[in-house]
């Protein structure tokens, strides 16, 4: 069944997670593979007008580096003299 609209490509993808893990040679994975067929064609063919994808989450700060001294952070107040 060939995916023709973004409610369909949402509907193949809740019912191919459903199935990821269903045994080999059963109904259940020759319909994965159908369902996996057709995303992927939905994908090759609508990539250009599909909406993006969630921003990538920013890496947090690495625990283990030293960290900057407040003196030189954005911002800082410096004293001048005594």
């Amino acid at each position: 069944m060939a995916i023709r609209n973004d409610e369909e490509l949402e509907a193949a993808v809740q019912e191919y997670q459903r199935l990821r893990n269903a045994p080999k040679g059963s109904d259940s994975a020759a319909r994965l593979e159908s369902l996996n067929a057709d995303i992927q064609t939905y994908y090759h063919q609508n990539s250009q007008k599909l909406r993006p994808a969630k921003p990538a989450h920013e890496a947090l700060p690495d625990a283990t580096a030293p960290a900057e001294p407040i003196e030189n952070a954005p911002g800082a107040v410096r004293h001048r003299g005594p």
